[in-house]
């Protein structure tokens, strides 16, 4: 049941839109409330199923390599900028990795709920 309280509340959320952003330093960092329902789904599921559908995810050589290159980008350019767009492109990066992860997990919880449903 609290999946789909979430779910519900993360749709809502989406059809906000721009109505829903949350603007930080004088709008330089812009927060969104999908972002937040997104980070307390996430834990949720992190402790509904553990790290196993990361670990899943992880074990694919391509996966890692790509968030290995977006790190290694991210600090090859670190000496280009300064610390506030410094700050603001780990941001990026780590909405990158909320949504990606988010994406993982979902994918399991369906899977889950379409197991119990065939048995």
């Amino acid at each position: 049941m609290f999946d789909y309280i979430l779910l519900f509340s993360l749709f809502i959320s989406l059809l906000a839109g721009q109505f829903a952003r949350i603007e930080l330093f004088q709008g330089v960092i812009n927060g969104y409330v999908q972002e937040g329902i997104l980070f307390v789904y996430l834990i949720y599921l992190l402790f509904r199923f553990g790290f196993d559908p990361l670990k899943k995810f992880f074990s694919q050589k391509i996966a890692l390599a790509l968030v290995i290159f977006f790190l290694i980008s991210f600090f090859v350019s670190f000496i280009q900028f300064t610390f506030l767009q410094n700050s603001i492109g780990f941001l990026y990066f780590m909405r990158l990795l909320l949504y990606s992860f988010f994406g993982i997990y979902l994918f399991r919880l369906v899977s889950v709920k379409k197991q119990l449903r065939v048995a």
